[in-house]
């Protein structure tokens, strides 16, 4: 399939058409500025279609200081170990506050680590932040190798084993997709003995066991055979790539995916922002253009990982059927039994509703009560479990709570 070039041509014609918009719009803009004009009838439109049609690279942190404790804090980010298709990211503070590390496994399923920056951000208050930043395989040589699910579990691995070294060990925070993989990793390390080892799991919002509570994006899964998901959404990268011919499942498909799960919801935020652009009323369009500049950057997978998703976490159901081998050994996850795992889960989630995650706790089945917790937030959606005003204002004081009590 060849749909990828065809589609990245498309791209790159409507990126032009945004450019010269934006460059009419910011015209008209300054006309509007220096004649007090009325002026915004052109220039909304304008502004409206460059979005529509522009490319979205991926968006920076842009995390440069924060206030924490009444002390304005200098951030300064760096690479502390970089593999093949991750980079792990230190967030270093310039004043040092001796904070356990935490290190964040944002989720490998299309967009970019930096969507989750307003949400690590809180993290800053009492950690020393750490997280993964997964990078484009489009950009990546394919004689550099493949990449799949057992490749996620020994860089989860060789990341909490870095950040040991560093400093000591790490809380592990799995937002979603990693929530599997992650709890892979932990089970492997706490088997073999390691040296390095998570010192605690929050698992947030992930598929352990789809089969609990299987949403629309689980039957989905597990209506079409793994063939058919190779043969209908497996692109080849375009040739002008460094990645070229390497196979993906192209992050504009999974884009398509995410809007269409709440399309009332996109179009109406665009509508708003189009009024917002008539009134001039530049908070909306902030905050606009902030969310949906990381929203619409999307990345692609290679298909070895998107396939071996399908089939271990939402076909076969290789954790809670006991059927997870990592370097030749079955793991057996009753061998966690002194690593504190909390769960968290959204009433409304409609990618991994409620029981999902929490099935982690009848996997781990020799690990005492003491070291386990559970937060149920009500009302929220999948988003909702990290990120937004209950996460800020609650649900990260909570999972801090936990952590406390282990560090």
């Amino acid at each position: 399939m060849f749909f990828y070039s065809t589609r990245d041509y498309q791209a790159t014609v409507l990126h032009e058409l945004s450019e010269r918009t934006r460059d009419w719009a910011s015209f008209f803009g300054d006309m509007e500025s220096h004649l007090s004009s009325p002026l915004r009838s052109i220039t909304a439109p304008l502004s409206f279609i460059s979005r529509l049609a522009k490319h979205y690279p991926r968006a920076p942190f842009g995390i440069k200081e924060m206030s924490i404790d009444g002390c304005d804090v200098e951030i300064n980010e760096e690479v502390v170990c970089e593999n093949t298709f991750c980079r792990l990211l230190h967030f270093r503070k310039s004043h040092s506050q001796d904070a356990p590390p935490i290190m964040v496994i944002a989720p490998l399923s299309g967009h970019y680590a930096s969507l989750l920056r307003r949400s690590i951000a809180m993290f800053f208050r009492g950690y020393d932040v750490y997280i993964t930043d997964w990078l484009n395989p489009r950009y990546i040589d394919s004689s550099k190798g493949d990449f799949g699910f057992y490749d996620f579990v020994q860089y989860i691995c060789d990341f909490i084993s870095t950040i040991n070294a560093i400093d000591r060990p790490p809380h592990v925070v799995a937002i979603c997709q990693p929530t599997a993989p992650a709890m892979v990793s932990v089970c492997h390390l706490a088997m073999s003995g390691a040296a390095a080892q998570a010192k605690s799991l929050i698992l947030m919002g992930g598929p352990v066991d789809v089969r609990c509570n299987p949403t629309d994006v689980c039957r989905f899964a597990d209506s079409n055979s793994l063939s058919w998901f190779d043969a209908n959404v497996i692109e080849y990268v375009p040739a002008r790539y460094p990645g070229a011919f390497r196979r993906v499942y192209p992050g504009y498909i999974q884009h398509e995916a995410f809007i269409n799960m709440h399309p009332d919801k996109h179009v109406g935020e665009h509508f708003a922002f189009y009024k917002a652009l008539l009134d001039n009323d530049k908070e909306i369009v902030k905050r606009h253009v902030n969310f949906y500049d990381t929203y619409h950057a999307v990345m692609d997978m290679t298909a070895k990982f998107f396939l071996e998703t399908l089939q271990i976490v939402f076909k076969e159901h290789h954790l809670a059927t006991g059927k997870v081998v990592f370097k030749g050994n079955k793991i057996d996850f009753s061998a966690i039994t002194d690593v504190p795992i909390m769960v968290i889960e959204a009433e409304f989630d409609d990618i991994c509703a409620p029981g999902q995650t929490k099935a982690a706790f009848d996997l781990c089945k020799k690990l005492p009560d003491k070291y386990k917790g559970y937060l149920f937030v009500e009302k929220a959606g999948h988003y909702g479990v990290f990120s937004g005003k209950r996460w800020e204002n609650d649900t990260y004081y909570k999972l801090k709570a936990f952590t406390s009590k282990f560090d």
